[in-house]
């Protein structure tokens, strides 16, 4: 009797926890956060022995996101994942800790100056946690939009270094707009058109320093990587002389 009461009151504790865990589904899905909010966070607290405890704790961090607050969402994918190493939901934590990132990155509007000349912690931040979930996870459902997101987080920061370089430039500071160049030829080579446009540029520097040898070598570079681009174009102008 003793062990069917049991069986009984361990059925109600599950069945219970399911129900309030739906209800916060529900009300996410209809977008009444607040109450999405304490629904999960009741989930968590009376039935934290009960596999939907963490599931709450998943769904409490997406009900963050909606709200905006990528912060505290972050925090709490975090938590799951150090927590619940084995879960099998660590990959979907991951994959959207990487977005939470990505959502804060600077965007572009008419009125304000270009992303890439913004801060760029957040990109930094997107573009580590996406990589980290793509080599961990390389077969996970999410991976093909993260791939997707690490190239908009490269393109804008090849793109604030070419902007860093066209500024040094414009100063007469070929010396410091030489780092940033050779780092975009160095870790950009699938963005074609930067990589052209930053390959160009630094053969000018080269020019302009009187580096003939490295200038020699970034055209030899040039025409058998990129044969077809505008740089070779310069490159081949530059041997003919």
């Amino acid at each position: 009797m003793l062990g069917c009461g049991g069986a009984q009151t361990e059925l109600s504790y599950s069945d219970s926890a399911q129900q309030l865990y739906e209800q916060g589904v529900k009300r996410l899905a209809n977008r009444d956060y607040l109450e999405a909010q304490d629904l999960f966070i009741s989930v968590k607290n009376k039935y934290a022995y009960s596999q939907y405890a963490a599931l709450a704790e998943l769904r409490l961090a997406d009900t963050m996101v909606e709200m905006d607050r990528e912060p505290e969402a972050i925090e709490e994918y975090r938590n799951f994942v150090k927590n619940r190493p084995s879960h099998s939901d660590v990959p979907y934590a991951m994959w959207r800790i990487g977005e939470c990132y990505f959502r804060q990155m600077p965007g572009d509007f008419f009125l304000f100056p270009p992303a890439y000349e913004k801060d760029l912690s957040a990109t930094n931040d997107a573009l580590r946690n996406l990589e980290i979930y793509v080599n961990h996870y390389p077969d996970d459902e999410h991976v093909e939009d993260a791939k997707q997101k690490i190239v908009i987080c490269r393109t804008m920061l090849a793109n604030f270094e070419l902007y860093v370089a066209k500024f040094y430039l414009t100063r007469d500071r070929p010396v410091s707009a030489r780092g940033r160049l050779e780092g975009l030829i160095r870790n950009y080579k699938s963005l074609e058109k930067i990589w052209d446009e930053s390959a160009e540029l630094l053969l000018e520097v080269y020019g302009a320093l009187d580096l003939k040898d490295e200038r020699a070598q970034l055209a030899a570079q040039i025409l058998s990587d990129a044969p077809d681009s505008q740089a070779a174009k310069k490159a081949r102008s530059l041997q003919s002389l």
